[in-house]
């Protein structure tokens, strides 16, 4: 789930005597970010070359100038966005920006105040807290769009611009990756580069092999559009899955981008039993059993068990899909 959450787990267990494990995590973070883009960009040159895009049609579809990355000539210029409060009165990207930051401040306030609430209670043993405060980019997206449908019901949508809002959208995205990479200790991870490699790689395959069987079989419509969000989220956070999407459909024309953003937040709910289980072999099982290995395999084997029951939960929701939505003489 990106830089904050991994490096969170980290830290905590260095109280629990691993050594350097918020950096450890920061570099799962970065070499997640690396197979997002590294890899993703491929895969989506690969989508385009055998047709699995929906709104790009094959390479030749692309504007030279944008498969080279830098415009030079007047056709292939966009509008960043437009100027939808007056000049004479504020900045409009100012403005913008404001929004954002008054978002922001709120989503600190509700992060804050839950976490509060957990002091002093069996969660805060368990770090929730932390985990709490790495989620926060959750918070900010649900905040954010319960915002904009309070505005929406108003009727003032209209001082909210979408290409400016995407526009610095990209350059937050950028610095995130920046930031997370230059706060890596390249010391602490030599220390662990083998164990590093090894587990980034099985889970950089893992990830792609499933999804590309479930994408196709779990959604109608846009299925590379959100195999390659969906990776992009997995491997990065939902900002790189975000950005691989704009690549496939530049104006977010597809519902795929609002999707992927909604499922966070169903995701999360999901994966709170997951945060928990994340921590036992270091907050319980280290206090239970001598040899340590024990405990790892007690949570692989309870995170392999949920990992069956939400496919079975999968295959049942789509089960009685089916029945609702087949024609009258197959259900003869």
């Amino acid at each position: 789930m990106g830089p904050g959450l991994a490096y969170s787990i980290g830290h905590s267990w260095e109280r629990l005597g691993f050594e350097g494990g918020g950096v450890v995590g920061l570099t799962f973070a970065a070499v997640g970010f690396l197979i997002a883009y590294f890899v993703g960009i491929p895969l989506i040159q690969r989508g385009i070359r055998k047709r699995e895009t929906t709104l790009v049609d094959g390479i030749d579809s692309i504007d030279e100038q944008v498969r080279r990355g830098i415009l030079k000539e007047p056709p292939a210029y966009k509008s960043a966005g437009k100027l939808t409060i007056a000049t004479e009165a504020m900045e409009p990207m100012a403005f913008q920006i404001g929004l954002i930051g008054a978002l922001y401040l709120l989503t600190y306030g509700f992060t804050w105040g839950v976490t509060k609430l957990m002091e002093g209670t069996v969660l805060e043993q368990f770090d929730f807290p932390h985990i709490v405060w790495s989620f926060h980019f959750v918070w900010a997206a649900l905040i954010s769009m319960g915002a904009r449908k309070l505005i929406d019901i108003q009727g003032r949508g209209y001082v909210i611009d979408r290409g400016l809002m995407t526009r610095t959208t990209g350059v937050f995205m950028d610095y995130l990756v920046c930031a997370s990479i230059a706060a890596i200790s390249f010391s602490i991870v030599w220390q662990y580069w083998l164990p590093i490699l090894i587990m980034c790689v099985l889970a950089g395959i893992g990830t792609y092999f499933f999804h590309r069987w479930l994408m196709w079989r779990a959604f109608d419509n846009y299925h590379f559009e959100r195999f390659i969000g969906i990776f992009g989220d997995l491997t990065g956070t939902i900002n790189s899955g975000l950005v691989l999407v704009r690549v496939t459909d530049p104006e977010f024309d597809t519902p795929v981008a609002e999707d992927l953003v909604y499922a966070s937040g169903v995701a999360l709910g999901i994966g709170i039993p997951l945060l928990f289980v994340l921590n036992l072999p270091m907050t319980v099982f280290a206090n239970i059993f001598e040899n340590p290995q024990t405990g790892y395999w007690i949570t692989f084997g309870i995170l392999l068990g949920y990992g069956l029951l939400l496919m079975a939960i999968w295959r049942l929701i789509g089960h009685l899909r089916f029945k609702a939505v087949k024609p009258a003489h197959l259900q003869k």
